[in-house]
């Protein structure tokens, strides 16, 4: 009998094999960002997620903000969004609260 637990591993393991698994990577610094190229340039669909609105328009606008990553790879990888792989930047609507942590949700619309 196969149980729920592994038929959601069967399910990812061929979602990574046939790259239709959508990867989500917190924080586009000098680690996420990379790794969102990288899997990215693996044909994967990639959604990469910061808090500093900063870094998401820069990135959104097809520069970069380390050096040792051009603005054409982000822009090569802009341009595999019409492919079936792509890269997608967001930036949540996330403040600190008055302590360091934790990072928490603000909801920024208006009552109607």
């Amino acid at each position: 009998m196969i149980t729920a637990t592994e038929s959601r591993l069967a399910c990812l393991k061929q979602g990574i094999e046939s790259r239709q698994a959508h990867i989500g990577i917190v924080g586009m610094g000098y680690v996420g960002l990379p790794l969102a190229l990288l899997f990215s340039s693996e044909r994967f669909r990639v959604t990469g997620f910061d808090v500093e609105p900063v870094k998401v328009s820069t990135l959104n606008a097809g520069g970069s903000y380390i050096v040792r990553i051009l603005p054409s790879e982000i822009k090569e990888a802009q341009r595999a969004a019409s492919s079936p792989r792509r890269i997608t930047l967001r930036s949540p609507r996330w403040t600190r609260s008055s302590s360091a942590f934790p990072l928490r949700s603000t909801n920024t619309t208006s009552p109607t």
